[in-house]
């Protein structure tokens, strides 16, 4: 396939530093939307061989209408990976219903007007294809392309801490992806466009410089082998390198438009976690010693069909991981 060119958001992100990488593997160019001009260094730094296949658009509110503008024009793939962090938030419409809504619908409306859009990838969450109640349904099967739609209710007493957080986060990745379904089918654009629903990702990361930077799951995977209390999350997990891959490879697959494409690793379970991290890393502190439990599961046959990805063993995902933390501590 010729040279195209792929815009991505949240490029300078865990999961986006990762897909700049296989996207440029793939003989494509990148187009990267940053908030600054200097977040573009970081980026350079990364990929310092491939200068001259990296570009960059300013875009300083991924939310506003008008935001990619410009940023999209002779653009031919679209990856809009930018949206709330569960633990960068606090208030339910501000920071993660709104920025889930207006950052997916800004980039379907500037990709219509232009001609040369052939496919938009909207990078959502699992727990987009669940109830809000889900994570607390444990053993819970999460199923895709269902036409499901989930309610949930702006006004309930969100808990404190993580809970509360997650719950929120959960509440705009819903409403997030309805809009983005409605928008589908009012709009029925002349490109291809795709949701994607990875699990919980970890794995080694491009962005972490240091200890004190471990965030997001890597940072609950990290804290949780040194609790002795119960995990506060099931065991659903995918390695961030397999995410990168499924959507580098969605350009050139043969996906239907509108096609929810679930992204999970083999399944796995706390306790396999803390037994095989005890075994290989014995120098390592670990109070976690979980009960075996029911594992959450999610279909994902119709991504095996169409992306056809080789998943990462578990055991190497977690080597890889806690290598990185070793090495940074």
């Amino acid at each position: 396939m010729s040279e195209s060119l792929v815009f991505i958001t949240g490029a300078t992100g865990y999961i986006g530093t990762h897909l700049i990488g296989d996207v440029l593997k793939a003989g494509h160019r990148v187009r990267v939307a940053v908030r600054s001009q200097e977040k573009f260094q970081s980026i350079k730094e990364l990929y310092p061989s491939a200068a001259d296949k990296i570009g960059f658009a300013v875009v300083p509110d991924m939310s506003q209408p008008s935001a990619y503008q410009d940023a999209l024009k002779d653009v031919n793939y679209v990856f809009h990976l930018a949206g709330a962090m569960v633990d960068k938030g606090t208030e339910l419409e501000r920071d993660f219903v709104d920025p889930a809504v207006n950052g997916s619908l800004s980039i379907l409306e500037s990709a219509k007007r232009e001609p040369s859009i052939r496919k938009v990838s909207i990078v959502s969450s699992f727990l987009s294809l669940m109830p809000m109640d889900g994570v607390m349904q444990n053993p819970f099967h999460i199923k895709a392309n269902t036409g499901k739609k989930f309610p949930v209710d702006f006004k309930i007493a969100f808990p404190e801490g993580l809970p509360g957080q997650l719950l929120k986060y959960q509440t705009g990745k819903i409403v997030g992806h309805q809009a983005y379904r409605d928008w589908i089918k009012k709009e029925n654009p002349k490109f291809t466009v795709v949701s994607v629903h990875p699990s919980q990702v970890f794995g080694p990361s491009l962005v972490q410089k240091s200890a004190s930077e471990l965030s997001g799951v890597n940072f609950l995977m990290w804290m949780t082998l040194q609790s002795d209390g119960p995990p506060m999350t099931p065991y659903l997990m995918v390695d961030v390198r397999d995410v990168s891959l499924a959507l580098a490879r969605i350009i050139d697959a043969d996906v239907p438009s509108g096609t929810e494409l679930p992204i999970t690793g083999p399944l796995y379970t706390w306790k396999q976690y803390a037994s095989f991290i005890k075994s290989k890393y014995r120098t390592l502190a670990i109070k976690f010693a979980p009960q075996e439990e029911p594992t959450m599961i999610m279909d994902r046959d119709i991504t095996d069909k169409y992306l056809k990805v080789d998943w990462t063993p578990m055991e190497d995902t977690i080597s890889a991981f806690v290598d990185q933390q070793i090495a940074l501590s």
